[in-house]
């Protein structure tokens, strides 16, 4: 895991209310040590939005975030999470509007 992500992660903790400020250099060393050993494939609202905007489409928000679970839910690990996966999850999301 990228550490802007364990930060990112810290930072909505921290705003959430479950960990003070004060206690960030705790929970970030929590963080780091638990994806010490782990990789993460990460993928986020603006990566739908801008390949539908490739593909000459428009979504919503909501859309992007539905094909974001479309994709983990489909996700075959011998092809793993890509562009062409994204791709069809725009187009399926499209034919169930």
């Amino acid at each position: 895991m990228y550490q802007f992500h364990l930060s990112k992660m810290a930072t909505d903790i921290i705003n959430a209310g479950l960990v003070s400020e004060e206690k960030r250099p705790e929970l970030m060393e929590a963080l780091n040590f638990e994806w010490k050993d782990k990789i993460a494939d990460s993928w986020a609202v603006e990566d739908v939005l801008w390949q539908a905007d490739q593909m000459g489409v428009k979504i919503t928000n909501q859309q992007a975030v539905d094909v974001l679970k479309a994709m983990l839910c489909k996700m075959d690990c011998n092809i793993g999470l890509n562009w062409d996966v994204m791709r069809v999850c725009i187009e399926e999301e499209l034919e169930n509007a």
